[in-house]
């Protein structure tokens, strides 16, 4: 079977379209990565000891005045304040607090 110029022409065509939508598709994937924000990878739980609240760092860290905690006794009641110490482990101490918070 004998192909004519045009169906060649089309084929040639279509592998042109095929490699540019290659070329874009891993071109959005790089600038995708490159612009995504970035946020420190942190691992923590919080602890009550006493009137004390600590947050227990197991892995990454934060440094001071980066990161904020809210202490409350009443739900959706917040006040934000800047952590003075830097977040790292093994632990942070937020203070003391009155009993019942």
């Amino acid at each position: 079977m004998l192909r004519g110029k045009s169906e060649r022409r089309s084929q040639g065509t279509m592998k042109y379209m095929l490699i540019l939508a290659a070329v874009l598709l891993i071109a959005a994937v790089v600038i995708y990565h490159v612009t995504r924000p970035s946020f420190p990878a942190i691992a923590v739980t919080a602890a009550k000891v006493d009137n004390t609240i600590v947050i227990e760092v197991t892995a990454g860290e934060i440094a001071a005045n980066e990161w904020q905690y809210s202490v409350s006794d009443t739900s959706g009641s917040y006040n934000w304040a800047d952590g003075a110490e830097a977040l790292y482990s093994p632990s942070v101490s937020l203070g003391t607090y009155a009993a019942g918070i």
